[in-house]
């Protein structure tokens, strides 16, 4: 994981209560994780590969989780590597509760094919994941700026 999106976390995550129950969509720890920021929550990670770091395997698409139920969802570094992001994201609506808050980083338009070809489907235009935060979600920010490889990444939170 690269730095600046710990960094984005560890930042952003003063928008949600302490001992919040967390929920890392895409949670397979591939090359890092965030999990120690949150000692004192429930955290849960749900992943569609068994793994380190996944305690449910589910999809993001359909996450195994009740409607409300959770208080901050993580979603890293994932919406890139699947073909349907923006069910991913109103499904992370979904499972929030009101006041609920969504992290979201992901490679934005102009960032190369990475993770050697096998899942990789597309950067994400940040205009239409704004456009998606406008319709659905209370407040919300976002960014696209160029990480420490020189590659545009989107670094998003939303309230429900």
């Amino acid at each position: 994981m690269h730095p600046e999106i710990i960094e984005w976390v560890n930042e952003a995550r003063r928008l949600a209560r302490p001992g919040a129950r967390v929920v890392e969509v895409g949670s397979g720890d591939m090359n890092g994780t965030v999990r120690q920021l949150f000692p004192a929550s429930d955290y849960v990670g749900v992943d569609l590969r068994i793994g380190a770091g996944m305690e449910i395997l589910g999809d993001a698409r359909a996450l195994p989780l009740q409607s409300d139920s959770c208080d901050l969802v993580l979603c890293l570094s994932v919406l890139e590597h699947v073909r349907c992001w923006r069910r991913i994201v109103l499904e992370i609506g979904r499972v929030l509760r009101l006041k609920g808050v969504a992290i979201i980083t992901a490679a934005a338009t102009g960032y190369p094919e990475h993770a050697g070809g096998t899942d990789y489907y597309g950067a994400i235009p940040p205009w239409r994941l704004a456009a998606l935060f406008q319709l659905h979600w209370r407040r919300w920010s976002l960014t696209a700026e160029p990480n420490s490889l020189g590659f545009p990444d989107v670094k998003a939170w939303a309230i429900k």
